[in-house]
């Protein structure tokens, strides 16, 4: 920097808005992730629990009356719910790991402190220096996890599909 007192102050506040800048930047980002992951995982959970809902108000309607017929395809639709509740459970488990996930990413920003002190070219409080490392595995793993928890919710809607196709066919 410079001995100039205007010189210096000028910096200043050009590092200041950048850091409001940088701030405002990680806000709507964090906010169009997190809005997106909810959109995905609601349309999994809906999916899923919706194809158990209208299967039992199919089989109410279809079978009424016919006590035989409908004990043998509730029997042979079983494995179908569970495929459902596997949907349900995995699009859940998306959601609380996504929740994490959002948490930690959050946390590796920095805090307004760090980039307070960051700006002033002055050390870093200990309390306030991260683990990036160990950070960034956090994110990684949990990421990966709550995409493979959507696939296996909407492997499990495809394959409760399947199984209720095949009790209908036989």
């Amino acid at each position: 920097m410079t001995d100039n007192p205007n010189e210096f102050e000028k910096n200043k506040l050009a590092i200041e808005l950048y850091l409001r800048h940088k701030q405002e930047i990680r806000i709507n980002a964090f906010n169009g992730i997190l809005e997106y992951g909810k959109f995905v995982v609601r349309t999994l959970l809906l999916i899923n629990g919706g194809a158990i809902v209208v299967i039992l108000a199919l089989i109410g309607s279809v079978f009424s009356g016919q006590a035989n017929e409908l004990a043998q395809l509730v029997g042979d639709l079983e494995p179908s719910f569970y495929a459902y509740t596997v949907g349900i459970l995995a699009s859940l488990g998306a959601g609380a790991v996504g929740y994490f996930n959002f948490g930690w990413a959050y946390e590796s920003h920095g805090s307004i402190v760090y980039d307070y002190h960051w700006s002033r070219k002055e050390p870093i409080p200990e309390n306030v220096k991260m683990d990036e490392t160990r950070l960034r595995r956090k994110i990684v793993i949990s990421q990966k996890l709550a995409v493979a928890l959507c696939f296996l919710s909407a492997i499990a809607f495809l394959v409760g599909s399947y199984l209720v196709i095949q009790a209908f066919a036989s």
